[in-house]
This record gives structure tokens, C-alpha cells and sequence, in this order.
């Protein structure tokens, strides 16, 4: 089903940062200026839903698609389900086996690169299946990897629902998220190691990217805020950014370093206030830290379009009329928009609805926003964006 419906300014509140337009590009963390570009935006809004029944979810945490296949991890059945985007309709269910040679425990990652090739990563393996189940590879990290000295300190997993599995295809690896499993949060040793590591299909080895956190984690204690973001935008780069700020940086393969760009916004502060060193184990202070604070989510880049986005939410400070705290679903939740240089087009606020943020993704049709509306349907919205320069 789809509807087709411009977006009113009345709910969206439009920024348009009219400043000449230079390129920032300084080394990694060097506090980057923000660059604003003129230019005439417009978008569209449709809605995208696929009909479903009781076997299937309307919200997959873990998820992956090419653009046109969309495949997502089924936690309630133990299953990888697949639906055309385009089409509006379901695929198939795979049925993942937990006991025996082809089992997978809970997946933690997933990367749909064919029907012929889905990359799986659970806390003791990454595998590659077809469609059908066939197991075709597998590869053992953590601590059932042979390779005890790089896991003891190391632990490969896909984190949160922001981020995934990242398969190069010209360099035949696959990039996933570290964990320092040697050194406690409530150090700023722990922000020493690198964020991102390396699966090398060809021997199987394992290796660590030269991608570390922002400065800011060795200043300062952020809580719950220590997941870093990643995107692959080709087989050349790595963008990546990080929930307490506005920067976005990228990792160029091929030249083994990062550059930094700014992306402050102008709704919202663009830095993530600190805690004390000594909330580390103060649970109700992280919490309630997290609650009133900004937060970014990952930087999406869109192929069709040649632009990239980057949603984030509002702070949520102080009480409501009635004395209560104010909670997640009141802060603002909004989106940037990026040009390939990343210099910033666009600022806007989303408010309209509550959206599954960290769920979204691009397709030939627009940017895909998480956008349920009961247990019976997959739904998104679909933002369409034009630039003419």
C-alpha cells in the first residue's frame, strides 16, 4: 500500500543555513567547523507496508537489505525473514537450527549480500548462508576462535540495533564492532582500543581497523553513550560517528587515516554534557543522564542520491507541569542532511510521530523511517529528497 503526501512545514520545521559553502577536512578529532551550503531542498513523503501475519515481525532490531530484499533477524522464531521493499510483499522465512554442525545461537549481526551469500554473526561465529539454510562458511571469533591472545582482550559483536555487519567485497573481509573485554568502562583506558574490527574471509584472520573513540571519551565519562556508529559507503570508506556529538568522521581504506567534518545542529546542543568519573557504576545517574541528553544516531549514506543523513534526538531536561521527569518519547527527534562533501543542506525536525530511529535505511525510493502501526504490517516512511544546486 502506498500513500503519496508532501510534507506540510507546519509540523516540520525547516533550517536552512544560508552560508557560503567551504569544505572542511582536517585530521581525525580536530574539532571541525561545521560547513553550511545554499541550496533549494525539497522532499516527499510515501508510505511503505507490507501486510503480515502472526509468523512474522513488525520491527526487526537486526536487519539488513541491499535496497530491494530487506532481511531481518526473527528473534521470536529464530529465523531470518525476507520481504521485498519495492514489491511490498514477503519472501520467505529461514528457520535457523540451534543445535547441530549448522546451528546459530542468537544473531547479533547480519549482512544480506545475496540470497546466495547472508553473513550471520552470533557471539561465537560469523557464518554465511543461502536462503535455503545451506551453511556455506563459517569462521570462529571470540572465545571459541583458536586465537586466544587477540580474543582475550578483544570481542567481536554487531552491538545495538544501530549497528551491523559490514562485508568488502574488493578486500574479501568483513568489518564489525570491538569490544574492550580487558580494560572497564570506568577507565579512560577503555577508550584506548580500537572500535572496529577485521574478518579476512581468504585465511580467516583477524585484525584491528586504526579507528578509535573521539578525544572526548578520554576527557570526560558519558554513561550509557559508548556506542560508536558505523556506515560502509563503498569499498573505500568508512563513515563513523559517535552518540555524544555532532562530528562525523570518515576512514579511508585505502589511505589507512580519518578526516573529520562538522554537523552541529541548530535546534539542539551539539555536545553530549559529561558525568563524573564516579557515576561509572551509578546506574539511576547513567539513566537518568541519558534520558536528558542529545544523542546521535549513525550516519546513513544514500548511493541513489549521493547524500547522507543523520537523525538524532533532542534533550528531554527538567520536569513536566506536573512535577514528573520528563521521559525518552518527549524529546525531539531530527534529521540532517549531509552533501557528499559533507557540508550541511538541511535541518529539520520530524515530530509528527514517535519513529523507530535506529531502523532506518535507504532504498532506490527514498530514506526508509521504522514507522509501525500494529502487529499486522512492516511500515515505513519514505522520504524522497531533491537538491538542485
Amino acid at each position: 500500500m502506498i500513500e503519496n503526501n508532501w510534507i506540510p512545514y507546519s509540523f516540520l520545521v525547516i533550517l536552512l543555513l544560508l552560508i557560503g559553502c567551504t569544505r572542511s577536512a582536517r585530521t581525525e578529532y580536530d574539532n571541525p567547523s561545521t560547513v553550511i551550503q545554499k541550496v533549494d531542498i525539497s522532499f516527499d513523503v510515501d508510505t511503505c507496508t507490507v501486510e503480515l501475519d502472526g509468523n512474522y515481525l513488525f520491527n526487526y532490531k537486526k536487519f539488513s537489505t541491499d535496497g530491494a530484499i530487506y532481511a531481518g533477524y526473527n528473534n521470536h522464531v529464530h529465523s531470518i525473514d525476507f520481504f521485498d521493499i519495492n514489491e511490498k510483499r514477503v519472501l520467505s522465512q529461514l528457520i535457523l537450527s540451534k543445535e547441530g554442525p549448522e546451528s546459530v545461537q542468537r544473531v547479533e549481526g547480519i549482512y544480506y549480500h545475496n540470497m546466495d551469500s547472508i553473513f550471520l554473526l552470533d557471539e561465537n561465529s560469523l557464518s554465511i548462508f543461502n536462503s535455503i539454510g545451506k551453511l556455506k562458511r563459517r569462521i570462529k571469533i571470540n572465545f571459541a576462535s583458536d586465537n586466544t591472545a587477540f580474543f582475550s582482550s578483544n570481542n567481536f559483536t554487531a552491538g545495538n540495533e544501530t549497528n551491523n555487519l559490514m562485508f568488502d567485497k574488493i578486500h574479501g573481509c568483513v568489518y564489525s564492532q570491538n569490544l574492550d573485554f580487558q580494560t572497564s568502562q570506568c577507565s579512560s583506558k577503555h577508550f584506548d582500543r580500537s572500535v572496529l574490527g577485521k574478518i579476512n574471509l581468504k585465511d580467516s584472520t583477524v585484525e584491528l581497523l586504526p579507528i578509535y573513540y573521539s578525544k572526548l571519551y578520554h576527557e570526560n565519562f558519558y554513561g550509557f553513550y559508548d556506542t560508536p556508529k558505523f556506515s560502509m559507503i563503498n569499498e573505500t570508506q568508512i563513515v563513523y560517528n559517535f552518540p555524544i556529538e555532532s562530528s562525523v568522521y570518515v576512514y579511508d581504506l585505502k589511505e589507512g587515516h580519518s578526516m573529520s567534518f562538522g554537523g552541529e545542529s541548530k535546534f539542539t546542543s551539539s555536545v553530549v554534557s559529561s558525568l563524573p568519573w564516579k557515576s561509572c557504576k551509578d546506574v539511576d545517574a547513567k539513566m537518568q543522564h541519558f534520558v536528558e541528553n542529545v544523542r546521535f544516531e549513525k550516519v546513513i549514506y544514500d548511493p541513489f542520491r549521493d547524500l547522507f543523513y543523520r537523525f538524532h534526538y533532542g534533550d528531554a531536561k527538567g520536569r513536566n507541569a506536573d512535577g514528573t521527569f520528563m521521559n525518552p518519547n518527549q524529546k525531539s527527534q531530527l534529521l540532517t542532511v549531509f552533501s557528499k562533501s559533507y557540508s550541511v543542506l538541511l535541518e529539520m525536525e520530524i515530530n509528527d510521530r514517535r519513529y523507530i530511529i535506529p531502523n532506518s535505511f535507504v532504498g532506490p525510493e527514498g530514506l526508509y523511517l521504522c514507522a509501525p502501526k500494529g502487529e499486522n504490517t512492516l511500515r515505513f516512511k519514505v522520504f524522497r529528497f531533491k537538491v538542485d544546486e
